[in-house]
């Protein structure tokens, strides 16, 4: 919140220190209902929020006898909220109590009662931005003496003390400023505590594929897990407050590492050759092989087990690929008519590419039909990342991968996401991000007809992705089919993940329509 805009008031019936249990629909329920559309965490900002309530409150603390007393102890908050249009959902908020101007706007809720030596009064602020209360979230996973646990449970691994090795207690912990849906601390070269804002009832996903890979073997593919912090609604299902991780040094993710390295690639193209030859373009297919490669070691890792009810791989069925057509063929009405009625707002670019592809609706229903009438192929579904792309992924020192974020795709329902698909699902999604990042680099301009050199790189790139992958699996478990009876599967959940992102552009991003209409059109030239 700006300087300029006031803070609303909290008037507590309660001492700080005994604020849980708290009013449910008492003064903090209405300013945290406030605070929330000026998060970027918030998922919901188009809706309007009809009734707010406390659902509960934990506190932790104390853990520093130099931390004042003001300052403590701390909350984890759970509210619940309830939008218009019948939705409700749950947040996590983490709360402290400072003097004013002890943290930025941005993390201020609300004003307190002042106190006689803070002539400026109190503040409730997200207390994520204070390094105390992520040293006294840290300590919750340690010994407990000295820390207060109220209704939680925390999780450790055996990975936890070895990556508590690395940590100097005398580092701040640091909030990372570039997530959106969920917030995490850094605690130096050790940890990372991801705490998700959107809280679901039920099996938290990277928490189960976190413990299930962190018994897989080396090449590590995904962050270790030291722990979790875990609560419960009031009927008793599960809820995942946060997850402890070992931090991944890193230069950057595969999105910015990618896109920073084309450019580079298509400025040093300009004094001759194509892009994939120079340096910097045979640094980029070096990567887009490994990620290929370590794609395979993922589904491979995600498969190793047959006896695990969760996770063993079971046959790809004729009626599997019917629930997938039919659900692909749903999407492409739905998608499409949103299209036709966003037509006329569009720039005139991204607006003539939409109208052709609109007149290529029944050239699309044939696709899904050819699927529908062809064989059902053999291979296996397996639980994927469901959400693959190159944000997905860190980019190490050494330039190899590790994987993140198996939260799945943010439009599906927590059992939608859990259930197993073909391995091609991630293949489809890590394509359509190559095409993407072709798209979004600024290359030549070529003549009328002729293809541009980000879009020849993104034709070599997706090819050797492919071969990469399938080499690699071919050495492992047979999960896949035959190449001949793989592509019709693979098309079909290329065309999900393009229907997918153009429903997404129109909703959020107008100016990035034209990236998955132009995918939709070259998937029909295929």
């Amino acid at each position: 919140m700006s300087e300029g805009v006031p803070l609303p008031v909290l008037g507590l019936w309660c001492s700080w220190r005994d604020l849980s249990p708290v009013d449910p629909d008492g003064d903090l329920a209405r300013v945290l209902a406030t605070y929330l559309p000026r998060c970027r965490w918030f998922a919901s900002k188009s809706r309007e929020i009809r009734s707010s309530k406390v659902e509960s409150v934990h506190r932790i603390g104390p853990v520093s006898p130099e931390i004042t007393d003001r300052t403590l102890p701390f909350f984890l908050c759970v509210l619940l909220v309830a939008f218009g249009d019948g939705v409700t959902e749950r947040y996590l908020v983490p709360l402290a109590r400072v003097p004013h101007g002890r943290v930025e706007p941005k993390a201020r809720i609300a004003r307190m009662e002042s106190a006689g030596n803070e002539p400026d009064g109190l503040e409730l602020v997200d207390g994520l931005y204070l390094p105390e209360m992520g040293r006294a979230l840290l300590s919750l996973f340690g010994p407990s003496e000295g820390t207060a646990v109220d209704a939680m449970g925390i999780l450790t691994t055996e990975a936890f003390e070895r990556l508590g090795r690395s940590w100097d207690p005398a580092d701040d912990p640091v909030l990372f400023r570039g997530e959106q849906s969920n917030s995490s601390l850094l605690y130096g070269g050790a940890f990372m505590l991801k705490c998700f804002r959107r809280l679901e009832p039920g099996v938290n996903l990277d928490l189960e594929v976190g413990m299930f890979l962190e018994e897989d073997a080396l090449p590590r593919i995904v962050a270790p897990l030291g722990g979790a912090i875990l609560g419960k609604t009031p009927e008793g299902e599960p809820l995942t407050f946060a997850i402890l991780q070992g931090f991944v040094a890193n230069r950057g993710d595969g999105w910015s590492w990618m896109r920073d390295t084309l450019k580079k690639g298509v400025l040093d193209s300009d004094h001759g050759g194509v892009l994939a030859s120079g340096p910097y373009g045979e640094k980029l297919m070096r990567m887009v092989a490994r990620i290929g490669t370590r794609t395979a070691d993922l589904h491979q890792a995600l498969a190793r087990d047959p006896h695990d009810p969760d996770f063993a791989p079971s046959l790809l069925t004729r009626p599997d690929v019917d629930d997938l057509v039919h659900a692909v063929g749903l999407r492409l009405e739905k998608t499409l008519e949103l299209l036709k009625r966003n037509l006329e707002r569009m720039a005139p670019g991204p607006r003539s590419e939409g109208a052709g592809l609109l007149e290529r609706l029944p050239d699309l229903r044939g696709m899904v039909g050819r699927v529908h009438a062809g064989e059902s192929g053999d291979g296996y579904k397996i639980r994927c990342h469901g959400d693959f792309h190159l944000g997905q992924l860190l980019v190490t020192p050494e330039e190899d991968v590790v994987f993140l974020d198996f939260e799945g795709e943010p439009a599906l329902s927590l059992a939608e996401r859990r259930q197993k698909s073909s391995p091609l699902l991630d293949v489809a999604g890590m394509i359509r991000s190559l095409h993407y990042l072709s798209c979004s680099v600024l290359g030549d301009s070529p003549n009328p007809g002729e293809v541009s050199k980000t879009h020849r790189w993104f034709i070599e790139a997706s090819a050797l992705f492919q071969s990469s992958y399938f080499r690699k699996m071919e050495s492992g478990r047979p999960l896949l089919s035959d190449r001949a009876r793989i592509d019709p599967l693979l098309t079909l959940y290329l065309l999900r993940k393009g229907l997918y992102e153009l429903e997404y552009e129109l909703n959020n991003r107008p100016d990035w329509v034209g990236i998955p209409i132009a995918g939709l059109l070259d998937l029909l030239e295929k």
